[in-house]
């Protein structure tokens, strides 16, 4: 919890953070993440003031996972995210995460 609360932090209130994601001249950038859905998909869609991203994982995506690993997972996860929502919004490459340690 503690790292989903650094990451929470970062990508909301740093100052790096928001100049990244004010790039996109957007009013809103909504992020959502369904870890249990029926399949892998991914999709973000640029409006007019709003960007809505979705991506869901399936139901086996962290299963048999050894449990050690899974803040790498999630840090690997939020990376490919971002870079997804760059991607789409032609954004920078995004500033780097906080470690999963803090």
């Amino acid at each position: 919890m503690r790292a989903a609360h650094a990451l929470d932090q970062a990508l909301n209130d740093s100052a790096e953070w928001r100049a990244w994601w004010g790039q996109a001249g957007l009013r809103v950038i909504e992020v959502g993440v369904t870890v249990n859905a029926d399949r892998n998909r991914e999709r973000v869609e640029r409006g007019k003031e709003i960007a809505k991203a979705t991506f869901e994982r399936d139901r086996s995506y962290f299963a048999d996972r050894d449990p050690a690993g899974l803040a790498k997972l999630a840090a690997e996860e939020a990376a490919h995210i971002m870079g997804a929502i760059a991607k789409t919004l032609g954004m920078t490459p995004p500033p780097p995460l906080p470690s999963a340690s803090r």
